[in-house]
C-alpha cells in the first residue's frame, strides 16, 4: 500500500482462510490523504494458480477531528493601548474560523471605565477570520474594556476556553472644533411617499475650522421603535467615508409605517460627530376615515373614549378637527383631551397631538360626525405603543382587533437596547404593567382581568377580553421605558372561531381564578382606578396666563396586593399561550 505521493506504508498482512480475507494492518496513516491498496498477480491458490492480473483500488481517509477551542490571536487597540481614536473600530482576530451566528453584541462587548456598555453594532468577515465591533462614538480619555465571551465558537461547534478581555484609552480632546450641524433637504417632516425606498440628503458639510469631511453616519428608526434594532434592514444604521457624503438610500420600507431620521458629521480635526434633529417621513397613500361618531352630550357620562388608526396628515388636533368644529376649539361646545401620566393632568385640545395607539376624550355637545385624513397603519407588521409610567389612554394602534391577553409588553435600557421581554401582559413575571384593561361604558369605568384576581366594590368586572380600532382603554404601566406590542400574528375577529374559543376560555380562566384563590388573595380597592374624565361642557378652567389645563379627577396611584404580588401563570394561561402562540 502507498500514499498518494507514492510512498510506501509499513504494516503487517495476515490472511484467515476460513473468511479467505487477506488483512494489511498499516503501521499509522495520515488524516485526509489519499492511498492505494494493491495485491500483486504474485499471489497464488492451493492449486498453485495465480491471479489473473493485479489488483488495486483507493481511498480517502477521513479528516481530523476538531476539538481544539478557538483563541484571540490579536486585537485592535492592542491590550493596554493609550491615544485610541474615539472613531476607532475594535476588532479581533481568531485563530480559526469562526461560527458568524455566535458573534454578537451579546458575546463582543464593550464598557467604558464605569461599567456601562457601550453601543455598537458586532461584523464579522470569515476570510481574515476578524470579529468588529462598530461604536456610534467612544468619549475622549476614557479607558474601555473590550470582551469576547466564550460563548464564541468554531464551524466545528467548539466553544471558546475562557473569555478573552483586553483594555485601551482613548486619546485627550483637542481643541479642534466639531463640524457645523447638519439639517435635512429632504424628506422634512412629515413628507408622505407612495412607496420606497428613500433617498435621504442632507446640507453640505461646513467645519469652522476648514476640516474636511471625514465620515456621515444616517440613523433610521420606524417611529414605533427605537434605534439600533437587530432585525432592521443595514439601510437604517449606515456609515461612510467615500462618495457622496450627503445623501443616502433607505431600503426595505413598509406602507403604513412612520420613520424618524437623522444625519451625523465627523472632520478630519476633531474627528467628532456633529448630530441633526430628527426628521420624520411617511410611507403610504392618504385616504378620509369617517368611522367615529360622538353622540350629542354635555356631561360626564356622555364622554367617549376614541382614537384613529391612521397616520394623520396634521397631528395637531385643530388641524385634524378643526373643520368639523367650525375652524377651531370652542369649549363651549367641545371638550377633547387625553392623559399626561407624567404631570397627572389633561392636555386639552389645542396642545394636543393625535397618535395611531393612543386614545382621547371626546364631548361634543351638538354631537359630531368626524372625517379625518391619513394614512391608515399597517396591519402587516407587529406595532408598538409606547407607554409612560403610570396610567396611559390606549388604542389598538391599527384596523385589526387584538386579544388583550395577546398583546405583548416590553421595556428599553435607556439607550434603545431591550432590558425585558417581549412577553405577554398576563404572563406571572410581568411586571411592567398592570394587567386588567379598562374602558369607559355609559358614564363609569368596567375592566377586564383574565387572572379574576382583582375587585373594585365601585366598578363592574368585563368578561370581554377584545381591543377594537376607534375605541379607547386605560392601561397603567408600573415603569418607564415600557412599550405595548400588538403583534400581527394575533390579530383577530370577535366572532370569528378563534375569538369565540378564546372567550370561553377566558370566561373559564376567569371563575376557575377566582374559585382557586381566597378572597384575602384578591385586591379590593377603591382607587386603583383610571383618572375620570375631564370636566363638562359647562366648566370652563384656565389658568392664569390664559392657557388650558385640566386637572384629572379620581385616584390612580394607589398600589394594590395584586399589582405587589403577581402570581405565576397557572395551567390554564400557559395552554391559552401555546394555542394562540404558535
Amino acid at each position: 500500500m502507498s500514499d498518494e505521493l507514492g510512498s510506501e506504508t509499513d504494516g503487517t498482512v495476515a490472511y484467515d482462510e476460513t473468511t479467505r480475507t487477506a488483512t494489511f494492518r498499516p503501521e499509522s496513516l495520515d488524516y485526509s490523504t489519499g492511498y492505494v491498496a494493491k495485491i500483486t498477480d504474485d499471489v497464488t491458490d492451493l492449486g498453485g494458480n495465480t491471479l489473473a492480473g493485479a489488483f488495486e483500488w483507493s481511498f480517502i481517509t477521513e479528516t481530523e477531528s476538531d476539538t481544539r477551542p478557538p483563541t484571540v490571536v490579536s486585537t485592535s487597540p492592542e491590550d493596554n493601548a493609550a491615544g485610541t481614536a474615539p472613531d476607532s473600530a475594535v476588532t479581533a482576530i481568531f485563530s480559526e474560523q469562526i461560527e458568524a451566528s455566535t458573534l454578537t453584541d451579546e458575546t463582543f462587548l464593550v464598557f467604558d471605565d464605569s461599567g456601562n456598555e457601550v453601543i455598537g453594532t458586532v461584523t464579522y468577515n470569515d476570510a481574515d477570520m476578524t470579529a468588529t465591533f462598530a461604536s456610534v462614538q467612544l468619549y475622549y480619555d476614557t479607558a474601555y474594556t473590550a470582551t469576547i465571551t466564550d460563548d464564541v465558537a468554531d464551524l466545528a461547534g467548539n466553544t471558546m476556553q475562557d473569555a478573552f478581555e483586553w483594555s485601551f484609552t482613548t486619546e485627550p480632546e483637542s481643541d479642534n472644533s466639531p463640524p457645523d450641524i447638519p439639517f435635512a433637504i429632504s424628506p422634512y417632516d412629515g413628507t408622505v411617499f407612495v412607496e420606497g425606498p428613500v433617498t435621504l440628503e442632507a446640507s453640505v458639510f461646513s467645519d469652522p475650522e476648514g476640516d474636511s469631511h471625514a465620515e456621515t453616519r444616517w440613523m433610521v428608526r420606524r417611529a414605533d421603535r427605537t434605534y439600533h434594532c437587530s432585525d432592521c434592514d443595514p439601510s437604517f444604521d449606515f456609515m461612510t467615508t467615500s462618495g457622496d457624503l450627503s445623501t443616502h438610500t433607505v431600503t426595505d420600507l413598509g406602507p403604513g409605517l412612520e420613520y424618524v431620521w437623522k444625519v451625523g458629521y465627523k472632520d478630519a480635526g476633531s474627528r467628532t460627530f456633529s448630530w441633526s434633529d430628527e426628521y420624520v417621513f411617511k410611507i403610504g397613500i392618504s385616504e378620509t376615515d369617517m368611522n367615529v361618531r360622538i353622540h350629542p352630550g354635555t356631561e360626564r357620562a356622555d364622554y367617549r373614549m376614541v382614537s384613529f388608526p391612521l397616520l394623520p396628515d396634521d397631528p395637531s388636533c385643530v388641524g385634524l378637527f378643526g373643520d368639523e368644529m367650525g375652524g377651531h376649539y370652542n369649549r363651549d361646545n367641545f371638550r377633547i383631551g387625553t392623559y399626561h401620566p407624567e404631570t397627572s393632568d389633561y392636555v386639552e385640545c389645542g396642545n394636543l397631538k393625535v397618535e395611531p395607539g393612543k386614545a382621547v376624550w371626546f364631548l361634543a355637545r351638538d354631537g359630531l360626525d368626524i372625517a379625518v385624513s391619513g394614512i391608515p397603519v399597517s396591519v402587516n407588521h407587529d406595532i408598538d405603543v409606547k407607554l409612560e409610567n403610570g396610567w396611559n389612554m390606549v388604542a389598538c394602534p391599527n384596523k385589526a382587533e387584538y386579544i388583550w391577553d395577546d398583546v405583548l409588553v416590553l421595556q428599553h435600557n435607556d439607550d434603545g437596547t431591550i432590558k425585558k421581554g417581549p412577553m405577554p401582559v398576563f404572563f406571572g413575571n410581568n411586571d411592567l404593567v398592570d394587567r386588567k384593561l379598562w374602558r369607559w361604558e355609559k358614564g363609569t369605568y368596567i375592566y377586564y382581568d383574565s387572572q379574576g384576581l382583582y375587585e373594585n366594590e365601585l366598578y363592574e368586572a368585563d368578561p370581554d377580553p377584545f381591543m377594537k380600532p376607534y375605541k379607547g382603554y386605560w392601561v397603567k404601566a408600573e415603569q418607564k421605558n415600557v412599550s405595548l406590542r400588538f403583534p400581527q400574528d394575533s390579530q383577530t375577529e370577535s366572532g370569528g372561531l378563534t375569538a369565540q374559543i378564546h372567550r370561553r376560555i377566558s370566561n373559564f380562566r376567569f371563575h376557575v381564578s377566582r374559585f382557586k384563590f381566597s378572597r384575602e388573595a384578591i385586591a379590593n380597592s377603591a382607587d386603583d382606578s383610571p383618572p375620570s374624565p375631564m370636566g363638562d361642557i359647562s366648566v370652563s378652567l384656565t389658568n392664569e396666563d390664559g392657557s388650558s389645563r385640566i386637572e384629572a379627577g379620581g385616584s390612580c396611584f394607589i398600589d394594590t396586593a395584586a399589582s405587589n404580588s403577581p402570581l405565576q401563570p397557572n395551567i390554564i394561561d400557559i395552554f391559552l399561550h401555546k394555542v394562540f402562540h404558535k
